[in-house]
């Protein structure tokens, strides 16, 4: 989390010299950046489970509360057994690390999620619904005050087409907005 949050998942115990498997699941919350297309963010940030597994036993699970919207970084190396850059916590290690274990297989598998024909639908129709204008008469305030002005706008255009003279201009353009 950029160092606002650190969540560190852990086993209450050292692994033992020996094989072992290793596995970490993270299970993302959000729609995913399938949103972004619709100009909509509600897919990106959202919360996750990781869970941490020693030979099949889970060790740790966290919940995050949010993630981050992006993809990080682009000038970070992606290290298998060692750690030339940025290291993961400072206060574990610091770089250049490199791992003393015989690492045997990695297998990364990254499941990004995707939006299904009928999350793709609703997404269609909210951008439809948004570029035809308000949907339902539960305008925001927000909405409300634009039509305002956008009325106001519009009979002061009618007052000046009609070139009345200030007191009749000010009448005219009240009883416009009403």
């Amino acid at each position: 989390m950029v160092d606002l949050e650190r969540i560190k998942w852990e086993g209450p115990d050292a692994l033992t010299p020996g094989k072992h498997l290793v596995e970490f699941d993270f299970k993302y919350d959000g729609l995913g950046p399938g949103t972004l297309a619709f100009n909509n963010f509600s897919g990106v940030g959202r919360s996750g489970t990781g869970t941490l597994k020693v030979d099949g036993k889970v060790v740790d699970t966290k919940t995050m509360s949010k993630t981050l919207p992006m993809i990080l970084q682009w000038d970070e190396s992606f290290d298998i057994g060692s750690d030339t850059l940025t290291g993961v916590n400072d206060a574990d290690y610091k770089p250049p690390f490199t791992l003393t274990a015989k690492l045997n297989k990695l297998t990364v598998k990254v499941d990004r999620p995707q939006l299904s024909a009928e999350d793709i639908k609703k997404f269609q129709s909210a951008m439809k619904a948004a570029a035809d204008g308000p949907v339902s008469d539960e305008l925001t305030l927000v909405q409300r005050l634009e039509e305002r002005f956008d009325k106001r706008e519009d009979c002061r255009q009618q007052a000046d087409a009609k070139k009345l003279g200030p007191i009749e201009r000010i009448q005219f353009v009240r009883k416009c907005l009403q």
